[in-house]
């Protein structure tokens, strides 16, 4: 009976500090302005389907061990199509009689596009919204890839040409961003490439291997914060946890810092890396986006195909969208931001100069501009919502600005 009523006493005593602690833990989340706007299961959710890597979907997760070099594309997939894209047709893409097919090219923001809801809802808007569409089967195809800028989709554009009807690129992050060996602590002379080329050289043609090494560590954390949010998930107690949630926060900061450490803070330290951030490295990038934006449209004229380019949005462009408050967990530091920002106000003046010269680009960047709630999953990566949203507005701009006629 003693016993008893001691496993009592015990049982009791650890469910009054369990709720003691969930109490203290929640008021100081909320005294802190650290409560998400959603509930705990959302922003658990939200992780659980997190893109790692270069990016995923259902069927493939591509991360650096799951990436091959190309002699003309920089790096394909070693899974994929006849080609190592993500995309269940085998290229060049043999066209169906009365079908208009549409390749959607650029980075990975513009692969997740072309897999999801939005890509879907460009193909009904265009049937819908293009008089001499309305009785063809509107197909998309995706020729995009992760980290992929100009001019890699050039590349891409031109080699599967004229497989496709309308050529759909949604880039510029990736331009202005241009992760090159150059932008990491530590860099060496003799490692740095040229703009030209692909993202993630350092990896797959650096002497140093230690790039190779910080990419893993970059997706095992990624790998670790899904795991924890899929235990977070697993039942109604621990989904409802204050202890639970401020554990992932504390995880999920410390990561943050790491990445912030080797990616950003060590570069400003370095007077070889500093130069990243200038008003010369950006032009620098913007003309090599122009040339090839410029170069893939006339190209494909050539082929008799129409081409619209779309330069994407960043939550880290400044006063581009009011940020929700899970959005303002994913901020970069100040001088990234400005960076950003800067970047996409040369590549917009580069736009409007192609414009004039008879190419169609048109700027998405702020297409969120009234949208308060959380579209962004980090700087530019995008909930399927947001997908929806930009596959409006690109309907709406082909259609207006007459993409398709005189076909």
């Amino acid at each position: 009976m003693k016993l008893s009523k001691k496993i009592l006493f015990t049982l009791l005593f650890i469910c009054l500090s369990a709720t003691s602690l969930e109490v203290l833990i929640y008021t100081s989340l909320w005294a802190t302005n650290q409560l998400p706007t959603s509930s705990f299961a959302k922003i658990y959710e939200q992780r659980a389907q997190k893109k790692i890597g270069l990016g995923n979907s259902q069927q493939f997760n591509t991360s650096w061990s799951t990436v091959r070099p190309h002699p003309y594309f920089g790096y394909v997939l070693t899974g994929g199509n006849n080609h190592g894209f993500l995309e269940e047709n085998d290229f060049p893409y043999q066209k169906k009689e009365n079908e208009f097919i549409v390749g959607v090219f650029g980075g990975s923001v513009a692969w997740d596009f072309g897999h999801r809801k939005g890509s879907r809802l460009l193909a009904e808007g265009l049937k819908k919204e293009i008089s001499f569409l309305k009785n063809k089967t509107v197909r998309i195809l995706n020729f995009a890839m992760g980290a992929y800028k100009q001019p890699q989709t050039f590349f891409v554009a031109s080699y599967f040409s004229p497989s496709f009807d309308l050529a759909i690129n949604l880039d510029g992050y990736n331009e202005i961003r241009s992760r090159l060996s150059h932008e990491t602590p530590s860099y060496k002379p003799e490692d740095r490439f040229p703009e030209e080329f692909p993202a993630f050289s350092e990896i797959f043609f650096s002497r140093d291997q230690s790039h190779f090494i910080k990419f893993g560590q970059s997706y095992y954390q990624s790998q670790f914060l899904k795991n924890y949010s899929r235990f977070a998930l697993s039942s109604f107690i621990f989904r409802n946890s204050s202890t639970v949630y401020a554990s992932f926060r504390i995880i999920n900061s410390f990561f943050e810092k790491e990445k912030i450490k080797v990616s950003t803070t060590q570069n400003h330290k370095n007077s070889k890396t500093s130069k990243i951030w200038s008003k010369e490295e950006i032009d620098k990038r913007i003309r090599t986006w122009e040339k090839y934006t410029k170069l893939q449209s006339e190209t494909l004229k050539r082929d008799g195909i129409k081409s619209v380019f779309f330069i994407q949005p960043s939550m880290d462009n400044k006063n581009s969208k009011p940020l929700s408050f899970d959005e303002k967990q994913l901020s970069q530091n100040q001088d990234f931001i400005n960076y950003i920002t800067r970047g996409y106000q040369a590549i917009e003046q580069s736009a409007e100069k192609l414009n004039k010269e008879g190419i169609k680009v048109y700027s998405l960047s702020q297409v969120f501009k009234s949208h308060k709630g959380t579209l962004y999953r980090d700087s530019c990566h995008l909930f399927e919502e947001g997908g929806e949203i930009i596959a409006k507005e690109m309907i709406r701009i082909i259609k207006k600005h007459k993409v398709l006629s005189s076909r």
